[in-house]
């Protein structure tokens, strides 16, 4: 709309609330969530000036380095972490190509069957710079990409699906919603299995919708998430040895 990107999805997760709200509520399982996205190459979390930020590394699809990839560091806001309802927002003033004012928000209550309805959201607001690398990038990569939503049918009767940028964010938000429905799926995997299992689950799901997500095969998504791991907890010991040596909680 105008200059800001936004998409939301609504959803039931078949994982009883309390679960959901202890993942969601700890800023450090973010880091253990949202590098499962195809273009989240590290996560980071770090506790500044009483606040906690999330640090986001933001790439393409295959492998890059930290050093070479966007960041957007977030502020980790708990709106609500109630018995019944939980609101967690995350905001960053800027991000790249002069986009900013980004907004991650997840809410929750709990069904009566132990599941959990979920609204998660994701926008920001960009400029003449972005906008021309989005206009190249339907021209080239993106081009006959679609999103989820049916604008209409053709001449066969079949759904025509949404182009353009309304696709390019209705894939991003389905690809987080999904990487929190990945976590949760497997919390009950063993810790030293667990990461490979969200990883699989992750494929599995968005491959369920391959006409809007697929961009790499199976082994090829996990070499580089595998790569990515490593950078993620290199980065991570790095804050915590730093904010030892300074006496300051991390936060968790």
């Amino acid at each position: 709309d105008d200059s800001q990107m936004r998409g939301e999805i609504f959803g039931v997760i078949n994982h009883p609330y309390e679960r959901v709200r202890d993942a969601l509520g700890t800023p450090a399982t973010w880091c253990d969530i949202v590098p499962l996205h195809l273009n989240i190459k590290a996560c980071t979390y770090q506790q500044q000036d009483n606040k906690c930020l999330l640090t986001f590394y933001t790439g393409r699809k295959f492998y890059e380095s930290p050093d070479d990839v966007y960041i957007i560091r977030y502020l980790y806001n708990p709106l609500a972490r109630e018995k019944d309802y939980i609101d967690i927002d995350l905001t960053a003033d800027t991000g790249p190509l002069g986009t900013e004012n980004y907004n991650i928000s997840v809410e929750a209550i709990p069904l009566k069957d132990d599941s959990t309805f979920l609204h998660f959201s994701y926008s920001y607001q960009y400029g003449l710079l972005a906008s021309v690398a989005m206009g190249t990038y339907f021209l080239t990569l993106g081009s006959g990409k679609i999103g989820f939503s049916i604008v209409g049918e053709n001449d066969s009767g079949e759904p025509v699906y949404v182009e353009g940028k309304r696709g390019v964010i209705e894939r991003n938000v389905v690809r987080y919603y999904f990487a929190i429905q990945s976590y949760l799926d497997t919390l009950d995997v063993p810790p030293e299995q667990r990461f490979q299992a969200r990883l699989v689950r992750w494929f599995e799901l968005t491959e369920q919708h391959a006409r809007q997500l697929h961009e790499l095969d199976k082994e090829k998504y996990l070499e580089y998430k595998r790569h990515e791991r490593k950078d993620q907890l290199r980065l991570q010991a790095e804050i915590a040895n730093h904010q030892k040596r300074q006496n300051n909680n991390q936060c968790l």
